[in-house]
C-alpha cells in the first residue's frame, strides 16, 4: 500500500498519463473493510510535502499537481460518501477527504465549498482529531474567503462548533485541545467577516457556550476562548 501511495504521489508530480487510473483504484480501496482506514490515512501523502520528492533533488513537478487529485478525488469520494450505509466505511472516506483538502490550495476548494460543507459538517463529528481539524479548517478558509457561501448552513455550522468547544464533566470534549483551540478560531471569525445582522442573530447563544470554553482545564484554550467572547461581544 505504501508503495502504492509512493507511486501515485511521484505519478502526479510528474502528471503522468496512468495517475488518474492510479487515483481512482485508491479510492475504490476506501471501501474495503480490511484497509479501508489505512488507505485513507495514506491519502494525505499523495499531496504531502515530500523531502525526497522535491525540486532541490531535481524531481519533475509538472502541472497543476496540487489540484489534480483533488479534481480526480473529491467527487468520486463524495458519490461513494453518499451511497455508503456502513459507518465506518463513511469515516474512511472522511479521512480521505480531509487528507486531500488539508494540502489542496484554498483557491480550488473555494468555488465548491457549499456542496462540500454538509460532508464536512459530518466530518467535525467523528472521533479522528486530524479530520476533526481539517474540517474545521477548511470551513474556517470558507468564513474568511467566502462568507457568502457559508450563510445557509451558519445555524449548522455553529451548533458543530458548539461540540467541539464543549468540555465539561457533564459533556467531555472527544477530541484534544488543539481542535478546541482551533473551533474558536473558526467560532471567532464569524462575526469578523459575515455582516453584523447576520452575527446578531446568533451573539446570545454563542455567548451563552463559550462559558464552557471560558472554564476549560486548558490554559490555551481560555486564552482562545477569550478572543472569539471579545469578536462576539464587539
Amino acid at each position: 500500500l505504501r508503495l502504492s501511495v509512493t507511486f501515485t504521489m511521484a505519478s502526479n508530480l510528474k502528471g503522468a498519463h496512468g495517475t488518474p487510473a492510479l487515483l481512482r483504484a485508491l479510492v475504490k480501496l476506501l471501501s474495503s473493510q480490511k484497509y479501508g482506514l489505512m488507505v485513507a490515512r495514506e491519502f494525505m501523502l499523495i499531496l504531502a510535502p515530500s523531502e525526497l520528492l522535491s525540486k532541490d533533488n531535481f524531481a519533475v513537478m509538472r502541472g497543476p499537481y496540487k489540484q489534480r487529485p483533488y479534481a480526480i478525488c473529491v467527487p468520486q469520494i463524495v458519490d461513494l460518501f453518499k451511497k455508503s450505509k456502513d459507518p465506518k466505511i463513511k469515516s474512511n472516506f472522511l479521512v480521505a477527504l480531509s487528507g486531500i483538502l488539508k494540502y489542496t490550495p484554498t483557491e480550488f476548494v473555494l468555488p465548491e465549498i457549499e456542496s462540500l460543507i454538509p460532508i464536512l459538517l459530518q466530518s467535525m463529528g467523528t472521533s479522528d482529531s486530524g479530520v476533526q481539524t481539517a474540517s474545521i479548517e477548511v470551513l474556517r478558509t470558507a468564513i474568511i474567503e467566502s462568507p457568502s457561501s457559508v450563510e445557509g448552513h451558519l445555524q449548522s455550522i455553529i451548533n458543530r462548533l458548539h461540540d467541539r468547544v464543549r468540555n465539561t464533566q457533564v459533556y467531555p470534549a472527544n477530541g484534544p485541545s488543539s481542535v478546541r483551540v482551533i473551533a474558536l478560531k473558526c467560532l471567532g471569525a464569524v462575526p469578523a467577516h459575515l455582516s453584523s445582522a447576520i452575527a446578531l442573530r446568533h451573539k446570545t447563544e454563542v455567548l451563552r457556550e463559550l462559558e464552557h470554553a471560558l472554564n476549560d482545564m486548558k490554559r490555551n484554550v481560555r486564552d482562545e476562548a477569550v478572543r472569539c467572547r471579545f469578536q462576539w461581544f464587539n
